[in-house]
């Protein structure tokens, strides 16, 4: 389970994985798609219609990916959140200072590095207060749920996967 927010590299670290892991009949799954899926199911135009119910949905398909067998990567914003009792999932956090994150992001994107920023503030601000909501929580990213946390800011794409490879094939 990969989690973390804008701008941290889940989603490099995803396809890198996917890359290794894939030909050894891994599965891959991106909480984006199972969103749209949801999105097209409900038949309403964006994501931030979505209501409760399908707000719970979502995360109800992605713990069931997580519990129902070996050989998966999900990468989510919860996904560590939501498999944090879970003890045969593990659970990748991934950080990164706001600066490089919104470098990323504005680098992607091909938007400035402030406006950037003011995305991944306005995004965390927006889904930590639906979850919160949802959870009756704001305690997303607490390390303790996660079997490895590692701060994106200074390694490679390389480093960051095989820090993760070597946790999960130990």
């Amino acid at each position: 389970a990969i989690s973390g927010q804008s701008g941290v590299g889940k989603n490099v670290l995803f396809d890198n994985l996917r890359d290794k892991l894939e030909p050894e009949g891994w599965h891959f799954h991106k909480t984006g798609d199972i969103v749209r899926d949801t999105v097209k199911e409900y038949t309403i135009p964006t994501a931030d219609m979505l209501s409760r119910k399908g707000n719970i949905d979502i995360e109800k398909r992605t713990r069931e990916l997580l519990e129902t067998g070996d050989k998966q990567v999900i990468e989510a914003w919860l996904a560590g959140y939501i498999a944090a009792d879970l003890p045969h999932v593990l659970k990748v956090l991934l950080t990164a200072d706001v600066t490089v994150a919104s470098k990323r992001v504005a680098k992607r994107d091909h938007i400035s590095q402030s406006v950037a920023e003011s995305i991944i503030q306005k995004r965390k601000e927006t889904n930590i207060g639906k979850w919160q909501e949802l959870y009756h929580t704001n305690d997303f990213f607490n390390p303790d749920y996660f079997d490895l946390v590692i701060d994106t800011s200074d390694k490679t794409p390389e480093e960051i996967r095989d820090t993760v490879l070597k946790k999960l094939l130990a």
